[in-house]
């Protein structure tokens, strides 16, 4: 289990760069599967998907390119492209107002 997958079972605060971090880490480590697998919960979540970035959309599709796989690079790219505005930090229910909870501010 990664430490963001710990994050988000407990609920905390997770943002665009905490997902993009590990995603260009599995990238790195030969696994675009699970990079891919990132930006589509980013997705989910209402996180925007960046294009650009170790992490991001373009890097995830140019290793499905390589691999010849263009209709899945495609797929890729439009999550990056699919983003409708909206928070840029995933709250938890314990989060106040994208806050840290414990926080007096």
């Amino acid at each position: 289990t990664s430490w963001l997958q710990e994050a988000l079972d407990a609920r905390a605060e997770v943002n665009t760069n905490s997902f993009t971090a590990v995603a260009g880490c599995h990238l790195k480590l030969d696994q675009p599967e699970e990079a891919e697998r990132l930006l589509q919960r980013m997705q989910q979540d209402g996180l925007e998907v960046p294009l650009r970035g170790a992490g991001g959309a373009e890097a995830v599709a140019a290793v499905w390119m390589q691999r010849g796989d263009q209709a899945r690079a495609l797929a890729v790219r439009a999550l990056a492209m699919d983003y409708k505005g909206g928070p840029t930090v995933r709250s938890g229910p314990r989060s106040r107002g994208g806050r840290h909870p414990w926080s007096s501010n």
